[in-house]
């Protein structure tokens, strides 16, 4: 995107970002959810999704 602005490269950018949230919203976060149990919600609880350190809001519909 910030090699070639145009349209094209900015629908591929949101494309690749709906698609990484997507995959791990129904995909990953479930998948741990069902392997590791309360260990994965403290862990989650405490953790950011994609930044470490910052803290999941409470509009979380995973939570």
């Amino acid at each position: 995107m910030l090699m070639v602005p145009n349209i094209l490269a900015l629908a591929s950018l949101l494309a690749l970002i709906v698609a990484v949230e997507l995959q791990v919203r129904v995909v990953e976060e479930p998948y741990l959810r069902t392997v590791h149990g309360p260990a994965y919600l403290e862990y989650r609880a405490r953790a950011g999704r994609f930044v470490p350190g910052r803290l999941r809001g409470a509009a979380d519909p995973g939570r």
